[in-house]
Protein backbone atom coordinates (compact mmCIF):
# COMPACT_ATOMS: atom_id res chain seq x y z
CA UNK A 1 0.00 0.00 0.00
CA UNK A 2 1.73 3.16 -1.21
CA UNK A 3 1.09 6.77 -0.49
CA UNK A 4 -0.31 8.52 -3.54
CA UNK A 5 1.38 11.64 -4.83
CA UNK A 6 -0.76 14.71 -5.46
CA UNK A 7 -3.17 13.92 -8.26
CA UNK A 8 -2.43 10.21 -7.89
CA UNK A 9 -4.73 7.27 -7.30
CA UNK A 10 -6.83 7.13 -4.14
CA UNK A 11 -8.99 4.10 -3.46
CA UNK A 12 -11.72 4.33 -0.83
CA UNK A 13 -12.30 0.96 0.75
CA UNK A 14 -12.50 -0.87 4.08
CA UNK A 15 -11.04 -4.00 5.69
CA UNK A 16 -14.24 -5.91 4.86
CA UNK A 17 -14.61 -4.79 1.24
CA UNK A 18 -13.88 -7.94 -0.75
CA UNK A 19 -14.66 -6.30 -4.09
CA UNK A 20 -11.72 -3.90 -3.71
CA UNK A 21 -9.30 -6.84 -4.01
CA UNK A 22 -9.95 -6.59 -7.74
CA UNK A 23 -8.64 -3.04 -7.74
CA UNK A 24 -5.64 -3.70 -5.49
CA UNK A 25 -4.65 -6.53 -7.82
CA UNK A 26 -5.05 -4.46 -10.99
CA UNK A 27 -2.99 -1.62 -9.52
CA UNK A 28 -0.31 -4.07 -8.39
CA UNK A 29 -0.23 -5.76 -11.80
CA UNK A 30 0.29 -2.38 -13.45
CA UNK A 31 2.78 -1.11 -10.88
CA UNK A 32 0.71 2.01 -10.16
CA UNK A 33 1.24 3.64 -6.73
CA UNK A 34 -1.95 4.21 -4.79
CA UNK A 35 -3.31 5.19 -1.40
CA UNK A 36 -6.09 3.30 0.34
CA UNK A 37 -8.38 5.25 2.64
CA UNK A 38 -10.38 3.14 5.07
CA UNK A 39 -13.79 4.82 5.10
CA UNK A 40 -14.60 3.24 8.46
CA UNK A 41 -11.68 5.08 10.08
CA UNK A 42 -11.58 8.21 7.93
CA UNK A 43 -11.84 11.74 9.32
CA UNK A 44 -14.62 14.10 8.31
CA UNK A 45 -12.72 15.56 5.35
CA UNK A 46 -11.86 12.14 3.90
CA UNK A 47 -15.39 10.87 4.50
CA UNK A 48 -16.80 13.85 2.61
CA UNK A 49 -14.38 13.21 -0.27
CA UNK A 50 -15.43 9.56 -0.37
CA UNK A 51 -19.13 10.38 -0.45
CA UNK A 52 -18.47 12.87 -3.23
CA UNK A 53 -16.84 10.07 -5.25
CA UNK A 54 -19.46 7.39 -4.57
CA UNK A 55 -23.10 8.15 -5.45
CA UNK A 56 -24.25 4.98 -3.67
CA UNK A 57 -22.12 5.46 -0.57
CA UNK A 58 -20.44 2.11 -1.16
CA UNK A 59 -16.89 0.88 -1.53
CA UNK A 60 -14.73 0.63 -3.46
CA UNK A 61 -14.57 3.97 -5.22
CA UNK A 62 -11.57 5.57 -6.84
CA UNK A 63 -10.37 9.12 -7.35
CA UNK A 64 -7.64 9.87 -9.87
CA UNK A 65 -7.09 13.59 -10.16
CA UNK A 66 -10.51 15.00 -11.01
CA UNK A 67 -11.93 11.65 -12.10
CA UNK A 68 -14.20 9.64 -9.78
CA UNK A 69 -15.07 6.01 -10.57
CA UNK A 70 -17.11 3.47 -8.61
CA UNK A 71 -17.95 -0.25 -8.96
CA UNK A 72 -14.94 -2.55 -8.84
CA UNK A 73 -15.02 -3.78 -12.43
CA UNK A 74 -15.63 -0.32 -13.89
CA UNK A 75 -12.71 0.92 -11.81
CA UNK A 76 -10.49 -1.75 -13.35
CA UNK A 77 -11.62 -0.88 -16.86
CA UNK A 78 -10.76 2.75 -16.14
CA UNK A 79 -7.35 1.82 -14.73
CA UNK A 80 -6.58 -0.28 -17.78
CA UNK A 81 -7.19 2.71 -20.04
CA UNK A 82 -5.68 5.40 -17.81
CA UNK A 83 -2.49 3.37 -17.29
CA UNK A 84 -1.98 1.49 -20.56
CA UNK A 85 1.29 -0.10 -19.47
CA UNK A 86 0.85 -3.82 -18.78
CA UNK A 87 -2.61 -4.04 -20.40
CA UNK A 88 -5.09 -6.26 -18.60
CA UNK A 89 -7.68 -6.47 -21.39
CA UNK A 90 -7.13 -8.50 -24.55
CA UNK A 91 -5.95 -6.68 -27.65
CA UNK A 92 -8.64 -7.59 -30.18
CA UNK A 93 -12.24 -6.29 -30.09
CA UNK A 94 -13.51 -9.88 -30.25
CA UNK A 95 -11.45 -11.01 -27.26
CA UNK A 96 -12.32 -7.87 -25.27
CA UNK A 97 -16.00 -8.54 -25.85
CA UNK A 98 -15.62 -12.15 -24.77
CA UNK A 99 -13.80 -11.00 -21.64
CA UNK A 100 -16.70 -8.73 -20.77
CA UNK A 101 -19.13 -11.62 -21.25
CA UNK A 102 -17.11 -13.80 -18.86
CA UNK A 103 -17.09 -11.00 -16.30
CA UNK A 104 -20.81 -10.41 -16.73
CA UNK A 105 -21.41 -14.13 -16.15
CA UNK A 106 -19.39 -13.90 -12.94
CA UNK A 107 -21.22 -10.91 -11.49
CA UNK A 108 -24.60 -11.26 -13.18
CA UNK A 109 -25.11 -15.03 -13.00
CA UNK A 110 -22.74 -16.77 -10.60
CA UNK A 111 -22.76 -14.34 -7.68
CA UNK A 112 -26.59 -14.27 -7.49
CA UNK A 113 -26.50 -18.07 -7.40
CA UNK A 114 -23.93 -17.97 -4.59
CA UNK A 115 -26.17 -15.58 -2.65
CA UNK A 116 -29.12 -17.88 -3.24
CA UNK A 117 -27.18 -20.81 -1.83
CA UNK A 118 -25.83 -18.92 1.16
CA UNK A 119 -29.34 -17.77 2.08
CA UNK A 120 -31.05 -21.14 1.67
CA UNK A 121 -32.32 -22.57 4.96
CA UNK A 122 -34.16 -25.76 4.09
CA UNK A 123 -32.26 -28.79 2.83
CA UNK A 124 -34.30 -29.00 -0.37
CA UNK A 125 -33.61 -25.34 -1.10
CA UNK A 126 -29.88 -25.81 -0.42
CA UNK A 127 -29.67 -28.78 -2.74
CA UNK A 128 -31.53 -26.95 -5.50
CA UNK A 129 -29.35 -23.88 -5.07
CA UNK A 130 -26.16 -25.95 -5.11
CA UNK A 131 -27.27 -27.66 -8.32
CA UNK A 132 -28.11 -24.30 -9.90
CA UNK A 133 -24.69 -22.93 -8.97
CA UNK A 134 -22.97 -26.00 -10.41
CA UNK A 135 -24.98 -25.52 -13.60
CA UNK A 136 -24.01 -21.85 -13.69
CA UNK A 137 -20.32 -22.73 -13.52
CA UNK A 138 -20.83 -25.50 -16.04
CA UNK A 139 -22.37 -22.99 -18.46
CA UNK A 140 -18.87 -21.64 -19.00
CA UNK A 141 -18.14 -24.88 -20.84
CA UNK A 142 -20.47 -23.81 -23.66
CA UNK A 143 -18.40 -23.50 -26.88
CA UNK A 144 -19.27 -19.82 -27.23
CA UNK A 145 -17.32 -19.05 -24.04
CA UNK A 146 -14.12 -20.45 -25.59
CA UNK A 147 -12.89 -22.11 -22.40
CA UNK A 148 -9.90 -23.59 -24.22
CA UNK A 149 -8.16 -20.22 -23.94
CA UNK A 150 -7.43 -20.91 -20.23
CA UNK A 151 -3.70 -21.66 -20.05
CA UNK A 152 -3.21 -21.10 -17.11
CA UNK A 153 -4.97 -17.73 -17.05
CA UNK A 154 -7.97 -16.65 -19.05
CA UNK A 155 -5.93 -15.06 -21.82
CA UNK A 156 -2.87 -17.29 -21.63
CA UNK A 157 0.26 -16.73 -19.58
CA UNK A 158 -0.56 -13.34 -18.08
CA UNK A 159 -3.14 -12.35 -15.49
CA UNK A 160 -5.90 -10.13 -16.87
CA UNK A 161 -9.23 -8.51 -16.12
CA UNK A 162 -11.20 -11.75 -16.26
CA UNK A 163 -8.89 -13.55 -13.84
CA UNK A 164 -8.95 -10.63 -11.43
CA UNK A 165 -12.75 -10.42 -11.61
CA UNK A 166 -13.18 -14.12 -10.86
CA UNK A 167 -10.73 -14.09 -7.94
CA UNK A 168 -13.43 -12.73 -5.64
CA UNK A 169 -15.75 -15.52 -6.74
CA UNK A 170 -13.05 -18.15 -6.18
CA UNK A 171 -12.53 -16.95 -2.61
CA UNK A 172 -16.26 -16.89 -2.00
CA UNK A 173 -16.73 -20.42 -3.31
CA UNK A 174 -14.11 -21.66 -0.86
CA UNK A 175 -16.58 -20.76 1.90
CA UNK A 176 -19.80 -21.96 0.28
CA UNK A 177 -19.75 -25.41 1.85
CA UNK A 178 -19.25 -23.89 5.29
CA UNK A 179 -22.10 -21.45 4.74
CA UNK A 180 -24.66 -23.84 3.33
CA UNK A 181 -23.47 -27.24 4.56
CA UNK A 182 -24.02 -28.39 0.99
CA UNK A 183 -21.21 -29.36 -1.39
CA UNK A 184 -21.09 -27.77 -4.83
CA UNK A 185 -19.63 -29.72 -7.73
CA UNK A 186 -16.74 -27.63 -9.08
CA UNK A 187 -15.13 -28.77 -12.37
CA UNK A 188 -11.43 -29.64 -12.26
CA UNK A 189 -10.57 -26.99 -14.86
CA UNK A 190 -12.27 -24.32 -12.73
CA UNK A 191 -10.34 -25.43 -9.65
CA UNK A 192 -7.05 -25.34 -11.58
CA UNK A 193 -7.81 -21.84 -12.82
CA UNK A 194 -8.65 -20.74 -9.27
CA UNK A 195 -5.32 -22.11 -7.99
CA UNK A 196 -3.34 -20.35 -10.73
CA UNK A 197 -5.03 -17.02 -10.01
CA UNK A 198 -4.55 -17.37 -6.26
CA UNK A 199 -0.81 -17.92 -6.74
CA UNK A 200 -0.32 -14.84 -8.93
CA UNK A 201 1.97 -12.21 -7.30
CA UNK A 202 -0.50 -9.34 -7.82
CA UNK A 203 -3.26 -11.34 -6.12
CA UNK A 204 -0.95 -12.04 -3.18
CA UNK A 205 -0.12 -8.32 -3.08
CA UNK A 206 -3.82 -7.47 -3.06
CA UNK A 207 -4.41 -9.81 -0.14
CA UNK A 208 -1.54 -8.16 1.69
CA UNK A 209 -3.32 -4.81 1.34
CA UNK A 210 -6.43 -6.34 2.92
CA UNK A 211 -4.35 -7.79 5.76
CA UNK A 212 -2.70 -4.40 6.38
CA UNK A 213 -6.09 -2.69 6.55
CA UNK A 214 -7.33 -5.25 9.04
CA UNK A 215 -4.25 -4.85 11.22
CA UNK A 216 -4.63 -1.08 11.20
CA UNK A 217 -8.28 -1.41 12.16
CA UNK A 218 -7.33 -3.62 15.11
Amino acid sequence: MSAAVKGGVILYSSPTCGWAVRNYAALAEKGVPFEVIDVKRADAEATAAWRASSPYGKTPSLVHGKVAVWESQVINEYLDQAFPQTPLAPASPEARTLARLWIWHCDGVLFPLVYRLSGAQEEADRLAAAAALADGIGALEHPAFGRDRLSPFWDGERLGLVDIAYQVLFETLDRVEDWARTPVTIPAWFQAWSAAVDAAPSIRSAKAVVAALRRAAG
